[in-house]
């Protein structure tokens, strides 16, 4: 179960791209097409990214269009016989992670909280954490629809 859940939230779709071109050719014509700043999108839709030999990271951009889930991709190229191949995953942007991580973190204590306050002084107040395990939910769907 928790590890189906750190999958769900932090996993990734991994992909591979051949060329017949050497590490250094692709490196320069994946370089020519990807814009360097967010600030060259005002006018029309564009990749966005670092593309180094080491780091590759790129993600596409819409103007005026914003989306904390669309996906990022970050990879590295690496030689071949007959090229290269630029190798990575495409996932949601550390940002989105971070915040969805603490989302799930309080979520966990606050249900965790309420379920004791509940066993050992009110059980009356059952809601607690019935709106934890709704919120839980909510942040499920929440990745879901955004993956």
């Amino acid at each position: 179960m928790v590890r189906w859940f750190f999958q769900f939230l932090y996993g990734s779709i991994p992909a591979r791209f051949v060329s017949p071109y050497s590490v250094h050719e692709s490196v320069t014509r994946l370089s020519a097409i990807i814009e360097p700043s967010v600030f060259s999108s005002f006018t029309r839709q564009c990749a966005v990214g670092i593309v180094t030999e080491k780091k590759v990271r790129i993600q596409r951009v819409i103007p005026f269009v914003g989306n904390a889930w669309k996906p990022f991709f970050y990879g590295t190229f690496s030689s071949t016989r007959t090229g290269s191949v630029l190798e990575g995953a495409f996932k949601f942007s550390v940002f989105t992670r971070i915040v969805m991580s603490i989302w799930f973190g309080f979520i966990a204590f606050w249900t965790l909280l309420s379920m004791f306050v509940v066993l050992t002084k009110s059980p009356t107040e059952l809601w607690f954490p019935l709106f934890g395990v709704c919120m839980f939910a909510a942040g499920i769907g929440l990745v879901h629809f955004g993956k």
